[in-house]
């Protein structure tokens, strides 16, 4: 094969070449996310707890949970769930550009009977519930105790749930 040298217009030619064939491969090898415009979304039942100190423990295990054809979990549990159950199904719809984008539409205040609570308030509250619930198994209090202390939660929002629960059990 001849010399090329960095004068010859066939060096040019396939230094051009090989650019170009490397741009359009990789131009094909990026992530493909949802085209604009097209409404794509994911669509379930999320069950929903009256969370409060005289809540079931199967439903304080149950709440938040996922439910549909596109989920791990196919189809709802049958309610109630026993005395005292005021669980309900509620209809979940999430967007394509908000997973894709990792934007959590979960992550919205919830309203409770203490007035709406951020999801973090929400956790430590469900989880001091089960780790001090009657029904709820040494093990399950000792974990859930735990889970709790990790929640990150402002000092007034953590004197706030547990002065409810206090409350709530006397």
């Amino acid at each position: 094969m001849a010399n090329l040298e960095l004068t010859d217009p066939l060096y040019w030619a396939l230094f051009a070449g090989v650019v170009l064939f490397m741009v359009i491969r990789f131009r094909k090898k990026q992530p493909v996310g949802p085209t604009r415009g097209k409404a794509i979304s994911i669509k379930g039942q999320q069950l929903r707890a009256h969370l409060g100190p005289n809540c079931p423990l199967a439903c304080l295990f149950e709440d938040g949970k996922l439910f549909g054809p596109d989920y791990h979990d196919k189809t709802p549990p049958p309610l109630p769930h026993g005395p005292g159950c005021e669980c309900s199904l509620q209809p979940n719809y999430r967007r394509a550009d908000e997973i894709f984008q990792n934007k959590n539409s979960l992550n919205k205040p919830v309203h409770t009977e203490m007035g709406d609570l951020s999801p973090s308030e929400l956790r430590y509250y469900k989880y001091l519930l089960i780790a001090r619930h009657p029904d709820a198994s040494k093990e399950q209090k000792e974990e859930y105790q735990e889970l709790a202390s990790r929640v990150e939660v402002d000092a007034a929002g953590r004197a706030r749930i547990e002065t409810l629960i206090q409350q709530g059990t006397t």
